[in-house]
């Protein structure tokens, strides 16, 4: 666990000192800033991950393997529930909100909005497997994996950072990152026995309908209001934001999920 924990400070803590030995001090503000919205976003998204460690620690006490199976379907289902506004938050609006709140100049671009939604999605979902390897106990490999990561990430971000700017920097966090996750997703599906095909049913099925649906009516919002502004960022965002819970409330729970949150309501 000691090699993990100094694995996630060169993951998570260096980007920033990268970018400022490469361009200087008003480059990583510039770079910070565009990264806030998806770290933000991640971090509250895996605290319910987070939040299920002593659950999964006794369902494993207990050898209930049919319980673990389903808490794993069951936490990657609501993590991807979460995670997809997250992401067409970030490809819709992330540059508005940067334009709006800090000025356009604080906004490091496209690809790196671009980089930030493939790390989202793969922390948050590599997260919910991280749990259940390191309650079995697994984690020879894991803490091996992980401190290459971290040297590889410090190593590509220099080399992308100077090659692509600072879209690179992050590139190369999700390139090294995509070792240690494939590696998780792989022993956390292992361990539970779930195929590949009945994962992606059971967790990504729920949320085509209101991902697609969300996205479009969003799309057009933007084009009829043309946030500039607070109030209208707010509506538009608020667009995306109902229509896309509204529908993944009918397609990603299942009724005894949907009275508990009624009741809850």
């Amino acid at each position: 666990m000691l090699l993990i924990n100094i694995a996630v400070r060169l993951i998570l803590y260096t980007d920033n000192i990268v970018v400022g030995y490469l361009y200087g001090a008003a480059a990583a503000s510039i770079y910070y800033t565009t990264w806030i919205p998806a770290t933000v976003g991640y971090n509250i998204i895996n605290r319910l991950t987070d939040n299920a460690y002593p659950a999964i620690n006794e369902l494993y006490a207990k050898k209930d393997t049919a319980a673990l199976k389903r808490a794993f379907l069951r936490l990657s289902r609501y993590t991807f529930l979460m995670v997809a506004p997250l992401v067409l938050g970030l490809l819709l609006f992330n540059r508005t909100v940067i334009e709006i709140w800090v000025g356009p100049q604080q906004y490091a671009g496209n690809m790196m909005t671009i980089a930030l939604v493939i790390f989202v999605v793969l922390n948050t979902v590599g997260h919910v497997s991280n749990a259940f390897v390191i309650a079995i106990g697994q984690v020879g490999i894991l803490s091996l994996l992980a401190l290459v990561e971290g040297i590889l990430n410090i190593g590509l971000s220099l080399w992308l950072g100077k090659l692509l700017g600072l879209p690179g920097v992050m590139f190369a966090t999700v390139f090294a990152n995509m070792i240690t996750t494939s590696y998780l997703q792989w022993k956390g599906m292992k361990l539970n026995q779930i195929h590949i095909c009945e994962y992606l049913c059971l967790t990504l099925k729920p949320i085509i309908i209101p991902v697609v649906a969300s996205a479009t009516i969003t799309i057009l919002a933007i084009y009829v209001l043309e946030p500039s502004g607070w109030l209208l960022f707010i509506a538009a965002a608020m667009t995306l934001v109902s229509i896309y819970f509204i529908l993944a409330y009918f397609t990603g729970l299942d009724t005894e999920e949907r009275n508990w949150l009624k009741k809850r309501v």
